[in-house]
């Protein structure tokens, strides 16, 4: 009734459930006669307002992650979330800069006190949320980071001077305005700097808004009050007068009005009397209906129900969720270097604080230690304290959990002053590593003197955050995290230590002797190739003894230069594929006596047996000596020149043709026994020595299959990329990933009449479905780099072993007399012009790839180098990387790098 009566341009949804939230929703938009503008205060997504939705993230853990990838995740997730429950625009992001440690209402909803990073990370975000059709609003205007009241119950007065506006809280909008944000919040706060009206609240200056924000910074888009019914703003102004005082000062949009009724008729009366001009009215009325027309609400309006709470809860938004965690976690300090954690792995004791049962980090620390657990539900309870103090007398090292801390300045977050107390009571007795699974700043109340032996901060008491402060204590992943605030003068902001026991981190190439003209020569090759037109752009990594120096993205996806090619972004990796899946499978079963590598592919592979083929040992299918030919085009089997056979491949999914070859072509299961059967039949020449092939590896996809009893992805999945912890290294990556972020690698104009982008290259593994034995991965430049250090340790990453030490000596080692291969691997030449560049050692393995890739990893000095491109596009006939020796010349310069002389 409310919506037919006043017909309201717009709504905003607090809280409830997904299916009655959109329910309701529909219900509304069809009584408005116009399409309503639904807002949401969704600042870290929609969890914040409703149920049954996975958990992001406040801000302030966003800002301890400083990956800007993650934060543009973040905002599309957030935005896909409210697109899909109709939401289309978000009160967020928030850029106020917490300059205050003791403010009550922003704090964690922050980005960090630095201007500049909150600016920068707003920007990212925003950036995602638009990807998803989202509308942003930054807030809240001129800056609420400096109080300490909440504008909720009071009015707060910012007491900063004119210079500290400029330098510091006006900062972030004006980057805000300069990338023409479509909305930003104004605060109910005091602010004599700026206007000296007594108590004058910013939401109803008129300097502030029009003459601050429009006029002097230039915003020409859609102004918003913060919630008209908070106290910030009623304590001593009458509801009708403030609206009609909002709207003068220079605010469009007026939010939740205390009484509806009376603000409608105070505008109106406004506007009759002359104090507000139609011509006004008409252009704000203009802004939000041009939002409307450019969100396509009078096309479609009404929200589906089916699956809406699987649709919010999509496997991807958990991954990032867990990856941001994992990235926010922070090592404040480690006086004694006891992270990771150096105890004894069988018998680790944990003290758990405000809780009586096991938790996320309990589970999960489990996976890594035999954990011995001790409960202090209250720390007030002297005889519990006494009795697990007495309990862990007999250890030197503990680690102290807070679990349940709440957001609160008022009682520091629940680190109360009796828990302070019995903490240092085990520290008096005891190495204490203390885990805060809450703010910061609840750190503030202690001194240096009598801290804790080391700190780790996850920011919030979220499932996620102590997920990743266990794994993180217990080296499975790094400590990358930063304070994005100053907690004390001992730990500023941007403290955070980085571990590095057996897993990747990366350093400033100079920090660890690196030399920087070589790196600075490096960068001139590659940018005079991408204008030589040998690749669109690429990644590049180089690694040594652990440590990533090297780690850039250049030029862009194609050559009209649209989309740039970030660290973060997906490649082909075409043969690559051998070794980082089919070798690593094939490893694994051969040091667990699964297979013996002098034994024929008949023994372990039931459709070769009777076959030549089947005959073939693996170590020569494995060194590409085995009389196969290097390749069949298989392709042209399902083709009628020049176009498909309709009955192998179809343009529409369905049961007969199930499996996909790229965008709209699907083809028939049994194709790949048809294939399979082909290259049983192939004639060998035994006798040609080392010859490439991609046949045998297709084959030993299959056997891993065969004995394994799981599908091929799955079992690398399992035994290897989840565990490393491996995000991007796959098949098929347009599950999870959005096109966006994979490069293309042809215009294919013969055989799938399409641009290749997100689908495999390789044609044959096209016919698999995109996972092949031979090709098929993506991946980018940071996952490859895992697996890699994890050869490199001996087959052990983050405390775990994968691979025998042994096992990898033998299948990176040259096998045979006159054939350069090792098991899967390929081994250097150390020619000029070869396979790899002359510097790298006899030791030394790696593999190339068709579409312009190519790791190579040197035990002899630890060395790893990365190089992934797209040189295939346009057209797989570009082959100037390979005649100007780009890939190899780079190479060359790293060694030169990381050299000591």
């Amino acid at each position: 009734d409310t919506i037919r009566e006043y017909k309201p341009g717009s709504i905003v949804f607090f809280q409830g459930s997904p299916y009655n939230e959109t329910r309701l929703l529909n219900d509304f938009q069809k009584a408005s006669d116009i399409p309503m503008l639904v807002a949401m205060d969704a600042e870290w997504g929609v969890a914040m307002r409703i149920d049954s939705v996975v958990t992001m993230p406040r801000f302030m853990a966003l800002a301890a992650t400083n990956d800007s990838a993650l934060i543009y995740h973040y905002g599309r997730i957030v935005g896909e979330q409210c697109r899909r429950l109709g939401v289309h625009v978000n009160f967020a992001p928030v850029v106020d800069v917490n300059s205050n440690p003791l403010n009550p209402v922003i704090n964690y909803r922050s980005l960090g006190e630095n201007q500049h990073h909150v600016a920068e990370y707003a920007r990212i975000f925003c950036k995602g949320m638009l990807s998803a059709g989202v509308l942003p609003v930054a807030k809240h205007f001129p800056g609420h980071g400096n109080t300490s009241k909440d504008s909720h119950f009071t009015l707060p007065e910012i007491p900063d001077n004119r210079a500290v506006f400029d330098s510091v809280h006006l900062m972030p909008f004006r980057e805000m305005v300069n990338d023409d944000i479509w909305g930003i919040m104004v605060a109910h706060v005091y602010a004599p700097a700026l206007d000296n009206t007594y108590l004058l609240p910013s939401s109803l200056s008129r300097k502030i808004i029009h003459d601050l924000l429009k006029e002097e910074m230039g915003y020409d888009g859609l102004v918003i009050t913060d919630a008209l019914k908070m106290k910030g703003v009623t304590r001593g102004n009458k509801v009708g007068s403030i609206e009609v005082q909002a709207y003068m000062a220079g605010n469009d949009l007026l939010l939740m009005p205390k009484d509806l009724p009376i603000a409608m008729d105070s505008m109106e009366a406004a506007v009759l009397d002359g104090r507000i001009s139609e011509a006004d009215i008409d252009e704000s009325v203009r802004k939000v209906l041009m939002s409307k027309f450019e969100l396509g609400l009078f096309d479609q309006v009404q929200v589906s129900l089916n699956n809406l709470t699987e649709d919010l809860n999509k496997p991807e938004y958990f991954d990032y969720a867990q990856q941001m965690f994992d990235k926010a976690v922070t090592l404040v300090y480690d006086h004694d270097s006891l992270v990771p954690f150096a105890g004894s792995r069988a018998d680790v004791p944990v003290v758990s604080f405000y809780i009586e049962n096991e938790s996320s980090f309990h589970r999960e620390a489990k996976k890594y230690a035999r954990i011995h657990t001790f409960f202090i539900p209250d720390p007030d309870k002297t005889v519990l304290v006494n009795e697990v103090l007495n309990k862990v007398s007999g250890y030197d090292t503990l680690i102290l959990c807070v679990h349940q801390m709440n957001y609160w300045t008022r009682d520091n977050y629940k680190f109360t002053a009796d828990l302070r107390s019995v903490i240092n009571r085990f520290a008096t007795k005891h190495k204490v590593i203390l885990c805060l699974m809450g703010n910061p700043y609840a750190f503030r109340s202690y001194t240096y003197a009598n801290a804790p032996r080391a700190l780790i901060v996850g920011y919030e008491r979220n499932q996620m955050a102590e997920i990743s402060i266990a794994k993180a204590l217990f080296g499975a992943i790094p400590f990358q995290g930063k304070l994005p605030v100053t907690v004390s003068q001992y730990f500023p902001a941007a403290t955070g230590l980085q571990t590095h026991a057996d897993v990747l981190r990366e350093a400033r190439p100079e920090d660890i002797g690196i030399k920087l003209d070589p790196l600075a020569e490096i960068d001139s090759i590659v940018q005079q190739a991408i204008r030589d037109t040998a690749m669109p752009g690429c990644q590049i990594m180089a690694i040594k003894d652990g440590v990533i120096f090297y780690n850039k993205s250049f030029g862009y996806h194609t050559y009209d230069s649209l989309v740039k090619v970030e660290n973060s972004h997906l490649y082909d990796l075409a043969s690559l594929t051998k070794m980082l899946a089919t070798t690593l499978a094939v490893m694994k079963l051969y040091e667990n006596g699964t297979i013996e590598l002098q034994a024929p592919l008949s023994s372990y592979l039931s459709v070769s047996q009777g076959t030549d083929v089947g005959e073939l040992h693996l170590d020569r299918i494995l060194t590409h000596s085995s009389g196969l030919p290097p390749w069949r085009p298989f392709h042209l089997h399902v083709m009628n020149k020049p176009d498909l056979n309709p009955y192998w491949v179809a343009t529409e999914k369905s049961e007969t043709h199930s499996v996909q070859i790229c965008k709209g072509l699907f083809i028939r299961p049994e194709f790949s026994d048809t294939i399979v059967q082909r290259i049983l039949r192939s004639t060998l020449k035994p006798d040609q020595g080392y010859k490439y092939s991609d046949l045998g590896f297709i084959l030993l996809k299959f056997m891993v299959e065969d004995l394994t009893g799981k599908d091929f992805e799955t079992y690398l999945n399992e035994t290897f990329y989840y565990p490393l912890g491996l995000n991007s290294l796959m098949y098929n990556p347009t599950r999870k990933f959005d096109l966006s972020v994979i490069p293309p690698t042809e215009e294919d104009t013969f055989f799938r009449d399409q641009r290749v982008q997100g689908f495999v290259h390789d044609q044959n593994a096209s016919l698999f479905g995109g996972v092949a034995g031979h090709a098929g991965l993506f991946s980018n430049a940071y996952d490859i780099a895992v697996i890699m250090q994890m050869l490199m340790q001996g087959g052990k990453y983050a405390g775990k072993q994968y691979l025998k030490t042994s096992t990898i000596l033998k299948f990176t080692s040259t096998y045979f007399d006159k054939n350069r291969r090792g098991l899967g691997f390929d081994k250097s030449v150390m020619r000029k012009y070869g396979n790899a560049c002359i510097e790298a050692s006899a030791r030394s393995y790696g593999h190339s790839g068709f579409t312009g890739t190519y790791v190579w990893s040197d035990p002899d000095n630890g060395l790893i180098y990365i190089f992934l491109s797209n040189r295939t596009y346009p057209d797989a006939e570009n082959k100037k990387i390979v005649k100007e020796n780009i890939r190899t010349r780079i190479h060359s310069l790293f060694y030169e790098a990381v050299s000591q002389d």
